[in-house]
């Protein structure tokens, strides 16, 4: 990464755990599953409140699209959904309130209403936002076998809210 002192706003290590757990919770609906999940959101929480934005465009779709892909189990994982909701919402507000209450305040942080935005170029190899080399050539690996096949898990191709998810991230730079 070319900018160290902020290694924070391109980490996300824990999307990917995420999006594992959130399958498995509404797919097989284990207890410890929705408790992983929740676990690993709260791991995001502390890790950046920036990829915490990333993660929830695309965990948000994601999310839509799992609930909508077993339907038919939504009505009997409606308490882990609340659990792992619920613990998640309690532990941001625990987390993020205080410096909400700071910044009113005292007026620390004033000024940032102006975001830098990304351009596509940042996001190569060498970029500010570059995934790297090796993460890169691992992603084409498995775009390329995922065109020449689609895998699907349990009857589900989640390709194509993956890809809704990335573009909305990458349209909002």
């Amino acid at each position: 990464a070319t900018n160290p002192a902020h290694l924070f706003t391109t980490g996300n290590i824990w999307t990917p755990l995420a999006l594992l757990a959130a399958h498995r919770v509404i797919y097989a609906g284990r207890w410890r599953d929705t408790f992983a999940l929740a676990l690993i959101l709260i791991l995001q929480l502390l890790e950046s409140f920036y990829q915490t934005f990333g993660l929830f465009l695309l965990g948000g779709i994601y999310g839509a699209d799992l609930l909508w892909q077993y339907r038919d189990r939504l009505k009997s994982r409606i308490p882990q959904i609340a659990i792992f909701g619920g613990l998640t919402i309690a532990f941001a507000c625990w987390l993020f309130l205080p410096y909400l209450h700071a910044r009113e305040t005292w007026g620390i942080l004033q000024g940032r209403e102006s975001t830098i935005l990304l351009r596509a170029t940042d996001y190569l190899p060498g970029g500010d936002a570059g995934i790297g080399w090796l993460t890169l050539v691992l992603a084409l690996i498995g775009i390329g076998d995922r065109i020449r096949q689609p895998r699907k898990r349990n009857g589900v191709d989640p390709r194509l809210p993956l890809i809704a998810g990335g573009i909305a991230i990458f349209l909002c730079t």
